[in-house]
Parts: structure tokens; sequence; C-alpha cells
């Protein structure tokens, strides 16, 4: 398989680019260079000639899930997002800010957080091209307070669609960046180093989500809308963490509790293993 653009091979190609210009948010932030771990925040749609940071760095995928939440119910208040004062999730596209470990130079890209994070956005392609959905880009951009070491990741709107899909979006590159660079010439090779890495790591950060769900990716994709049929306000729960009974490890279980969500998924899960 041809490697793709924007391969890990190629990502130094985006410092050449003019960087995206990324403001702070509007109200109290939390530190992005606070834990070792990735960290996600979410952009606004562009604006005035802005793109402005919505939400503070994350590194709880049921935190990243529940001020998606937040915003889709116009009820969320607290430090890492407040309705109506930060400004709105952008729903029709994935816009995905990212930030890796605590000991880097605002001022300068960090080659191997670079590869890491362009191999887990290599991964997410291969789940797009296999269901047909827009392939997502990353970009370094100029963050006002985290500088050079701050990444946005742009995506197609399918990934918004639900909690189940945010959480396996924001999982697939998390991965990336404690075991990446992944292998990702092919969806085939990617399975591969998923088991691979379940085998030599059974009980690393994020492997137990990794082992349930991996062998459900490519389903979950590929049958969004048939899985997720309603509008996404559906999905997005008034109270508590969307993760919390609405992730992807939840969905690969089939214990989301959403309606008809785990009917639907089983039975796609069934007749796929008859074949």
């Amino acid at each position: 398989m041809t490697k793709k653009e924007d391969s890990p091979k190629e990502a130094k190609k985006v410092e050449k680019k003019k960087l995206i210009v990324v403001d702070d948010r509007n109200t109290s932030r939390q530190d992005p260079y606070g834990s070792n771990g990735m960290r996600f925040a979410f952009l606004s749609k562009l604006e005035n000639g802005k793109r402005v940071q919505a939400t503070g760095f994350m590194s709880c995928r049921d935190g990243v899930c529940s001020v998606v939440r937040g915003h889709v119910k116009g009820s969320y208040d607290n430090g890492t997002y407040k309705f109506g004062i930060d400004a709105p999730i952008d729903m029709e596209n994935l816009r995905l800010l990212m930030v890796k470990g605590s000991n880097h130079d605002k001022n300068k890209v960090d080659a191997e957080v670079r590869d890491k994070i362009f191999s887990g956005k290599a991964a997410v392609n291969l789940y797009e091209d296999f269901a047909g959905w827009k392939r997502s880009k990353i970009t370094t951009v100029n963050h006002s307070s985290g500088g050079k070491q701050v990444w946005l990741m742009t995506g197609s709107g399918n990934w918004m669609k639900a909690p189940s899909l945010v959480s396996m979006v924001t999982l697939i590159m998390r991965l990336s960046s404690w075991y990446g660079p992944l292998k990702t010439d092919s969806l085939k090779q990617l399975e591969n180093h998923w088991e691979e890495l379940c085998k030599k790591n059974p009980s690393g950060s994020d492997i137990p989500y990794l082992k349930e769900c991996w062998r459900k990716f490519p389903l979950v994709v590929k049958h969004a809308d048939k899985i997720f049929p309603e509008p996404f306000e559906q999905y997005y729960p008034q109270n508590g963490f969307p993760s919390g009974n609405g992730g992807i490890l939840t969905l690969c279980k089939f214990q989301t509790n959403m309606g008809k969500v785990d009917q639907r998924f089983k039975e796609i899960w069934e007749e796929h293993n008859k074949k």
C-alpha cells in the first residue's frame, strides 16, 4: 500500500506551511503541560478570522465526551468548559487540539512527538477510508500559550455523531502517543500491530480498552449510520459522563444502555462473524 499524504515520514512538510493561529480560551484554562500523556481540547469554527480554543485540555476521555454533551445540552459549567462563555464546539467537523507531554520547548516542534501523532492520524485515516469518510488531517498550530507543541486534527463530523465515536478517535490518538509510531501501511498491518501490543503490554496504558475493541473498530465506523441513525443530540445524555455508558468500550461490550444502540451493533457484529 502506498504511503498516504501526511504520513509520519512526510510530517515535516507541515512545518513549512503557514501555521494556524489559535487563541487560548477566554476563561481560566487547564495548563496543557500538566500531564505527560496526550491531552485534548476542542476548537471553535473560524469566526471573525480567528479560531479559539473552546475547552480546557483534558487527558480523561470521559471529560472529552462530557464537554461535548455540555455543548449539545447547553447546560455545562465547570473549569473545563463553560457553556455560553467559552466558544461553541464545532459539531459539523472534528476540530481536536492535542498536546503531548510536559518536558518540551513550546517554541520548537518535537520530532518524536510529531511522528507519534502523525502515525495516530494515519491509523485514523485507515478506518476513515474503510468507512468512506473524509480523511482527517493534522497540522501544527501557533497556540497563544502552548506555542508549537499543540497540534490540530481536523476531520469528518461523523466522529462527533456520538460519544462512542469521540471516544474511539481519542483512544487511537492516545495509543499513538504511548506506543507510536504505529504501523499503518494497511489496515491489516495496523490490526496485527494492535494484537501484538495487546500481547506484549497486557496491562499497559489503554491496552485493556484496545484489547476489547480493536476487532470491532472497522465495524463501528463502517456502520455508524446504522448504529446511530438519530440526530446526534439523542446520544449525549443530559447528566453524567457520556463515555460512562456511551464510550467505545461500552459500545464494544454492548453495554451502552442507549436505546437500541447495543442491539443494532450486536446484530452487526454477529452477522460479521457468520462470514
